[in-house]
């Protein structure tokens, strides 16, 4: 962590955007020499979603906002997700009803504010003999979410019988078949919502540089007040200042928190999920479909994504390289067996199997196994007052954005400017993600 006392010149406050500047590489220079020359009251380390929600929900009331991120937008866990905006509804057998709620809201809040990329999905959940849980358990569970989701999803939920189920979806298996539960939540594309969002950010005035790595933070008496930054493009060494700093950058947040002296203790838990990337006319459903794995009875699913469809997810604990989370031969066979299981006659083999990707979950560090884990997000605050988010789920991203702006927001305190003063305002449109008529 370096020590900051360099006496400067009277800060400069970060300039109004011009009007029409590309969210492109064409300002990525001039937004270089604005994280070098301007003060900002924010500063965001981290290009996912949970960051560029930050800096838009920031920009949109007013601060000077300022983000870098080390590689490009979503090229982490952003984009390896398994591309749902979700309640959660296995988190009701953890009696995790605050995380529900959240979840459903936040569903219905990002149907509304990006439906061209947040779409309804009808979801089939079948049930067998001596597989739990028992039919009136799930009904009652279903009962549940959709209260939690103050009933205004697409559509309550609805139980068919098993001739209904196999009219609907042949290609499940039929032995024990007891029915299935039909219920809807919704999918995006996670790369796609999460670059315009940086780019909602940037209409509202937001200086937003990728491929910029932060090194160090700056300190002066005792707080942090800014980050020393490297361009990697260019090698360039910028020394960005801000009156408050937030660590959003995920599986890498306890890597930035070590730059904090005073933030020494692991807070994350990184878990795996793999993903099998399908032609969807090998195994064809109108559905995404959650099925058991045999192996230890955890939730996977089936998710139709245009001309594919992904078998996903895993969740094992990870130790590796940050950077490059890959699935092994033992996930790729672990899924395989549950697809099989769950739909024998697609026979589907190892060569059916077109890709995969993998991505790390920003746990909060708990004991238990990785599936248990809670998903809920924490925001921290570290002894030189430097932010840190962890946690959370592609799904209430814009929840944990509020949070983190509040919080900045009570720390600006009576430095604010008057146009930083504002409340939310992330329940507005998102620009480029509306319907065309």
């Amino acid at each position: 962590m370096l020590d900051w006392f360099r006496h400067s010149p009277r800060e400069k406050p970060a300039k109004p955007p011009s009007p029409g500047r590309p969210f492109s590489a064409a300002t990525r220079q001039e937004n270089l020499d604005r994280l070098a020359q301007d003060a900002f009251d924010l500063l965001i380390i981290g290009g996912g979603i949970t960051g560029v929600a930050i800096a838009r929900d920031a920009a949109m009331r007013g601060m000077r906002t300022a983000l870098v991120e080390k590689d490009d937008f979503a090229s982490g866990t952003s984009g390896r997700s398994s591309r749902l905006i979700h309640g959660g509804i296995r988190y009701l057998e953890y009696y995790q009803f605050k995380l529900v709620f959240e979840a459903c809201c936040e569903r219905r809040v990002m149907r509304r504010v990006a439906p061209r990329l947040v779409r309804p999905l009808p979801f089939l959940y079948p049930l067998y003999r001596q597989q739990k849980p028992a039919p009136w358990k799930l009904r009652l569970g279903l009962t549940l979410y959709d209260a939690l989701g103050l009933f205004r999803n697409v559509q309550h939920h609805r139980w068919l019988d098993p001739s209904e189920v196999q009219e609907r979806e042949p290609a499940i298996a039929r032995r024990g078949l007891l029915g299935a539960a039909r219920f809807y939540d919704a999918q995006a594309d996670d790369a796609r919502l999460t670059l315009l969002t940086a780019k909602s950010a940037h209409l509202h005035g937001a200086i937003i540089a990728n491929h910029v790595r932060a090194v160090d933070l700056m300190v002066g008496g005792g707080r942090v007040v800014g980050a020393c930054l490297v361009d990697q493009r260019g090698d360039r060494q910028i020394e960005a200042r801000a009156r408050v700093v937030v660590n959003a950058t995920g599986v890498w947040g306890d890597e930035v928190r070590a730059m904090d002296e005073t933030s020494r203790e692991a807070m994350l838990r990184p878990t795996k999920g793999v993903h099998l990337v399908i032609h969807r006319e090998k195994l064809y459903s109108d559905h995404a479909v959650v099925f058991d794995s045999p192996r230890d009875g955890r939730h996977v699913f089936l998710i139709p994504w245009g001309d594919f469809a992904l078998i996903g997810t895993t969740d094992t604990d990870f130790s590796g390289d940050l950077d490059n989370p890959a699935a092994s031969e033992e996930d790729v066979a672990y899924l395989l067996d549950a697809a099989r299981y769950a739909f024998p006659k697609a026979r589907i083999d190892r060569e059916d199997v077109i890709s995969t990707f993998a991505g790390l979950r920003p746990l909060v560090k708990a004991p238990g196994s990785a599936h248990a884990v809670s998903r809920e997000h924490v925001i921290v605050e570290g002894g030189t007052g430097l932010i840190t988010v962890v946690g959370g789920k592609l799904t209430t991203h814009r929840l944990m954005a509020e949070e983190v702006v509040d919080r900045a927001q009570q720390r600006l305190g009576a430095d604010r400017t008057a146009e930083a003063k504002r409340e939310c305002r992330t329940e507005e449109k998102l620009e480029g993600a509306q319907l065309v008529d």
